[in-house]
């Protein structure tokens, strides 16, 4: 389900790496207009990391099928092996993908042509640039909700950022739309991870 849910917000807008390099993310303070550097962490893609992940889902679903609760937690490292697997396997037209955590949020960044710029005059058919989307991920309803805190769009025209960020959840919401939630989720975001809890 999460990597289903990066995917789609990835493979809509290529969420990408504005002032990281790729496979780094922030130690405690998410300022990118700070001069002053809070060091980086790694966030490494690892074919073993990404079946780690899995495997840990699985496990993690089958608890709750069997009609007991459960609780997992991911690193930054198993959320972007899995993620890096899910554009390999899809052809999605990304690279160097991270995901990163921080208290309360999630950062998906990559690198990819953006289809949806297509229609916007000037840009051509094709866009390549990094750009980055900061947000979270609501599990409470019948269907999976994103909600974009920040849209930070790299190279492209601020006047081409507001239709995108206007438009990128209305878009991701509908595609999750057609994902039904199973069970009773609880997502908390912290520093470097993700934990997750489930109810039957």
């Amino acid at each position: 389900m999460f990597v289903v849910v990066t995917g789609v917000i990835l493979g809509i807008l290529a969420s990408g790496g504005a002032g990281e390099s790729p496979g780094k993310c922030r130690n405690s303070s998410f300022d990118l207009e700070s001069a002053t550097p809070v060091g980086l962490r790694d966030a490494i893609t690892d074919p073993a990391l990404a079946a780690q992940f899995q495997q840990r889902w699985d496990d993690f679903e089958a608890q709750l099928d069997a009609g007991s609760p459960a609780s997992v937690t991911f690193e930054e490292g198993e959320l972007t092996s899995r993620v890096a697997q899910w554009v390999d396997d899809t052809d999605a037209p990304l690279k160097d993908v991270t995901i990163c955590i921080y208290d309360g949020k999630a950062e998906a960044r990559a690198t990819a042509e953006i289809p949806y710029l297509a229609e916007l005059p000037l840009l051509g058919s094709v866009y390549e640039t990094d750009v980055r989307v900061l947000g979270r991920i609501d599990l409470s309803g019948e269907h999976p909700v994103i909600t974009v805190i920040e849209l930070d769009a790299g190279d492209i025209p601020d006047w081409a950022v507001d239709p995108i960020q206007n438009d990128l959840e209305d878009i991701v919401n509908d595609r999750l739309a057609g994902y039904d939630i199973e069970h009773d989720y609880t997502v908390t975001y912290r520093e470097g991870r993700r934990e997750i809890s489930g109810q039957p």
